[in-house]
């Protein structure tokens, strides 16, 4: 990543004809492989390598879609010659031999068959928006809501602690939205205020700068559906890289993406887990869903948590909660969102200083809660060597010629450990 700074986002639809496949010169690019609306993978490409076309992007896809198109087309994960385009021929791998899969053409049915987007007619769904002064961003997330293909049957912005009358102009546009306030500053509170305000058998939970793909709504009724799951989330992309701090929270740092496979979590994780269950990496906030009745069995997202408390965290608190009574959270890349990362370098620092605090708040409080020692073991042993490590890494290598937001991350969880200390766990 060394002198990249941005790049620009392109897509690429797979199921077309191959020899359209191309990405054109000009910056850096980051190219997203798709199968109608579901993502299968990605790459990062370098000015220096383009432009390329035709095969060429057919190698890169294969890569990049090897293990999506593996599990949609036989479940197991496989390989593919560097030579074939992602649906031509790849290679199953096993422990001792490799398995042929079916011709082109049968993998492209299996493909239509698997990811088929099926009539979302049944589980009634409610959107809540959380917002807090940014209008614009919370006018563009409203405006792809409805662009969906299967409207919900509600959509509630949540104006949290409101410092003035722009999100309720905001909302006087749309008709059909309802407008709440909840004047105690905080995520947590906004977020159950939602879900008091909702009265489906499905909310959803998405923020404000987040702009919704049109399939959303209607892969969360037809998952949910399906799947049987209490609890989803789903795959968030990058709506920009433009920035050098967009990119170092992408790429750097990992973003919010949880890559192209599905992936369920059930109770025994979280038991079985040494080193505190790592409940974060089931997705985010940014794009979840779950059943009313699940809710009110679990109980509300813990207000010492989420932006304007302690950090961050109240989102993965509330599924370990949840996996912790019994349940199952289901991750599908099926559901997309995209969310407007940070633009600068400050917002940055500031996000991940927040994100530190929150988790070690949310540790000490899962710790608490459920008795489950490896959230302390992550806490005071896997943590201090992770800053450690990140810190030796930065002195002998320059930290790959980005700028480092360990600081403000280290800050962040002094400041959480501060927070209990304080009493806040209790």
């Amino acid at each position: 990543m060394t002198g990249v700074k941005s790049r620009a986002l392109l897509n690429i639809q797979l199921h077309g004809d191959p020899s359209a496949w191309s990405v054109e010169s000009g910056q850096h690019a980051r190219v997203t492989f798709w199968w109608h609306d579901v993502p299968l993978g990605h790459c990062l490409l370098d000015r220096a390598e383009l432009p390329i076309e035709g095969v060429a992007v057919g190698m890169l896809a294969a890569v990049a879609t090897a293990g999506a198109v593996g599990y949609w087309t036989t479940r197991a994960g496989f390989q593919v010659a560097a030579d074939m385009d992602p649906v031509s021929a790849p290679i199953a791998t096993s422990p001792t031999r490799p398995t042929a899969l079916p011709k082109p053409a049968e993998i492209r049915t299996k493909l239509d068959e698997s990811l088929r987007h099926t009539p979302a007619a049944t589980p009634s769904l409610t959107v809540v928006v959380c917002t807090r002064e940014r209008p614009v961003a919370l006018t563009q997330c409203i405006i792809a809501l409805n662009n969906s293909t299967a409207p919900p049957d509600a959509i509630i912005v949540v104006d949290n602690a409101p410092a003035s009358g722009a999100a309720r102009d905001v909302v006087s546009r749309f008709p059909h939205v309802v407008y709440v306030v909840e004047p105690r500053a905080g995520l947590s509170h906004a977020r159950n205020t939602g879900m008091d305000a909702a009265t489906t058998e499905l909310v959803a939970f998405t923020d404000d700068d987040v702009e919704v793909t049109p399939s959303w709504t209607a892969r969360i009724r037809q998952i949910m559906s399906a799947e049987g799951c209490d609890a989803l989330t789903g795959l968030v992309l990058p709506a920009q890289l433009s920035t050098e701090a967009q990119l170092r929270f992408e790429e750097g740092a990992g973003g919010f993406g949880r890559g192209y496979r599905p992936v369920e979590y059930h109770s025994a994780d979280v038991v079985a887990s040494r080193y505190g269950f790592p409940v974060w990496q089931i997705g985010a906030g940014a794009n979840m869903a779950l059943r009313r009745a699940v809710f009110e069995r679990v109980g509300p997202f813990d207000t010492r948590l989420g932006a304007g408390a302690a950090g961050c965290s109240e989102d993965s608190e509330w599924w370990y909660r949840l996996l912790a009574q019994g349940g199952t959270v289901r991750y599908d890349p099926r559901a997309v969102v995209l969310h407007h990362h940070r633009s600068q370098w400050k917002e940055l620092s500031a996000q991940k200083k927040a994100y530190m605090e929150g988790h070690v708040a949310a540790l000490i409080i899962q710790w608490r809660r459920h008795g489950h020692f490896g959230n302390i073991r992550r806490l005071f042993s896997t943590m201090p060597r992770f800053f450690v490590r990140r810190a030796v890494y930065r002195m002998a290598f320059g930290g790959n010629g980005m700028r480092s937001t360990w600081w403000a991350e280290v800050r962040g969880s002094l400041r959480g450990l501060r927070w209990f200390i304080a009493g806040g766990a209790s």
